[in-house]
This record gives C-alpha cells, structure tokens and sequence, in this order.
C-alpha cells in the first residue's frame, strides 16, 4: 500500500477506497468489518469504523482527529493493521459468513474508565448497541 504521507485518516480512506472497489467487482472487500469491530468493542456508538478502530487504539479519547500527536497516530495505525489482519485472517478462516468477537475487560494495570480491549475470535454474539457499562444504567431502561 502507498500512501504520500502514512496518517490514519490517508489510511482509513484508502481501506475504504479498496472496500468500495472490491465490492463494485463482486468481491467480499471489508464486508462485515464494521460489525466485528463493534463486537471485539463491546458497543456501538454513532462513529463509522475508523472512529470504533480510535475508540479501542486511544481509550483515554482524542479531541481532533487530523492532529493526533505522532505517537498516538502511530498507536492508532498500528492498532488499526492489527486488528484489520485479525479480520481478514478470522474471516478467511470462517466456515460462517460472519466472525464475531467477545469484547474483554483491561488487565487491573489498565485504566478502568477505558473501554474494554478486544480478544477476537469468539463466535458469540456481540453485546446489543448502547450497552450500559458495569455500574450504570442503560439509556434503553
């Protein structure tokens, strides 16, 4: 993949780009990418893909996303090959047309404000969108 400047939104619309045009010559492209990434979440919030992939790479949140430190933007472009390598891989190995994720708690050493990690794999089914967070109360209630 080329890209004149390695940013996560250069990438995040180059995947998206290669999923448009997949899909346009009757490949799978990113088919169900959006969904196993909201399972390995744990929840769904109102940001397309990129934002669930910044969700789970900066847990502590970002204000803009065209001026993320480098550090953090590097965070998050690993984050986001990392988990789209888990897709392809699980996906490529699915006898069932979707893969889906259990979302897992952070370690006790990790902040426990930040949403949980994603262990993928699982073929469960993920938590309903809005899910409430241990200790609160769902906005659906």
């Amino acid at each position: 993949m080329f890209v004149s400047r390695p940013s996560f939104d250069a990438l995040t619309a180059f995947i998206t780009g290669y999923d448009e045009a997949a899909r346009r010559l009757g490949a799978p492209g990113l088919r169900g990418w959006s969904e196993w990434l909201v399972a390995c979440r744990g929840r769904d919030c109102n940001h397309a893909w990129p934002g669930q992939v910044l969700h789970m790479a900066i847990p502590e949140g970002w204000e803009n996303l065209w001026a993320l430190a480098p550090d953090v933007e590097a965070r998050a472009i690993e984050v986001l090959f990392d988990l789209l390598d888990r897709f392809l891989a699980e996906r490529d190995n699915s006898d069932t047309p979707e893969v889906l994720c259990e979302p897992v708690r952070q370690s006790s050493t990790q902040d426990h404000t930040a949403p949980p990690r994603a262990r993928c794999g699982d073929r469960r089914p993920p938590q309903p969108p809005c899910a409430a967070e241990p200790g609160t109360t769902s906005p659906l209630s």
